[in-house]
């Protein structure tokens, strides 16, 4: 592992006057090492002040201040608790996440949470499949996301984690496409009488509504699966609404593991399938690549995407919504942030290939997760 990064200074004055003064608690581990967990969560602190945007109290400041307090950090992995220490550091905003292991594949994921108001200002994420090792690569990605700022495309990717363009201007140039088709106005339903508006995007023919079914097409039922600890051990389908609250599923439709997504019984209507890995990509080349098409896919304005909703027009008509996530473990979160979105496409036994959007700006981003995931629904016509 590598050795922990230690920032030379805190709060520096008189030039950083504009930067936010934040801190960092410690990773929450899920199938990683509390060491590990700690030495990534150093990793973070170091990229987050490379953006320029904040100003990272360092580790051994942060202890001492709360040893002096008489605060046990370890535990803590709540915003509430994060904007408690936030108190007792007297920063502006806090920053907790995760990291999990699922088989190879790595999830980190980060919440920037206001100290004055307990408000989630911000979030990153990335997933990977390889080693531990190779997440300290991916938190550059994290940080970018929680500064609000665009990720650096790479020249070469060197691992399979949530891929981003390796040619930025090419995918823009891409992006001025001529007789482009974009045909709304159809519908269909599912077996459980759910009407979805659909759109016609290039060849291909999209539900424009993230799916709600709760039956699979020979009616058979999708278990409703509430208990986290139940829903960390499935090797079968299910479903869940977001926090368990119904009241989400007419705008943003229920979130589905992969087993759902792939069961022989079908869950999407007769004439529809999920889209496979390929698929997706069609769709996203159509509107102008990784770089822009997000921004066309996304519903525009900040009604349902948080703020600031970067470069969303839905010019395709496709109508993403950000409708958050259940994880391996059974948690929901990121709601108003991020739209994750199955493909039928696996990455061996465990992991399989989805794509997801960002309301800080206008990428489509592909990337692996663990088959228990609970992710959003698009199907797409025969």
């Amino acid at each position: 592992m590598e050795k922990r990064v230690s920032l030379i200074s805190i709060f520096l004055v008189a030039a950083l006057n504009a930067q936010i003064n934040i801190a960092v608690i410690d990773f929450e581990g899920k199938n990683v090492s509390k060491d590990d967990a700690s030495a990534l969560t150093d990793r973070l602190r170091a990229e987050l002040f490379l953006t320029g945007k904040f100003v990272v109290l360092e580790r051994e400041k942060m202890d001492a201040i709360l040893k002096e307090q008489g605060f046990q950090q370890s535990g803590c992995t709540s915003d509430a608790c994060a904007v408690e220490v936030g108190e007792l550091l007297a920063v502006e905003q806090m920053v907790a996440g995760s990291i999990s292991k699922v088989g190879q594949t790595f999830s980190v994921t980060a919440r920037l949470v206001g100290v004055e108001k307990g408000d989630m200002i911000g979030a990153g994420k990335c997933d990977l499949k390889g080693d531990i090792g190779d997440v300290m690569t991916c938190l550059s990605d994290v940080a970018s996301q929680l500064a609000g700022n665009q990720p650096v495309p790479r020249s070469e990717p060197t691992r399979t984690q949530a891929t981003e363009p390796t040619n930025t201007v090419e995918l823009k140039a891409k992006a001025q496409p001529k007789d482009k088709v974009f045909v709304k106005g159809g519908t269909v339903s599912d077996i459980d009488g759910n009407m979805y508006q659909t759109v016609k995007i290039g060849d291909q023919w999209w539900m424009a509504e993230n799916l709600k079914v709760t039956h699979y097409r020979n009616g058979d039922a999708i278990p409703n699966v509430t208990d986290n600890t139940a829903w960390r051990g499935l090797t079968s389908g299910a479903y869940c609404e977001y926090d368990n609250n119904s009241s989400y599923v007419a705008t943003y439709g229920r979130l589905y593991n992969w087993y759902a997504v792939t069961d022989s019984r079908n869950i999407a209507p007769t004439g529809w399938h999920v889209p496979t890995d390929a698929e997706w990509q069609t769709l996203v080349d159509y509107l102008g690549g990784d770089a822009v098409a997000g921004g066309t896919m996304k519903e525009a304005g900040t009604t349902h995407w948080n703020s600031p909703n970067i470069g969303a027009t839905n010019k395709s008509g496709f109508s993403a919504l950000p409708g958050g996530y259940r994880d391996y473990y059974g948690t929901c979160d990121y709601i108003g942030y991020y739209g994750h979105w199955w493909s039928a496409t696996e990455d061996g036994s465990l992991s399989a290939w989805y794509r997801y959007l960002y309301c800080y700006n206008s990428y489509v981003y592909r990337s692996l997760s663990s088959k228990q995931d609970g992710f959003s629904v698009r199907c797409v016509g025969d």
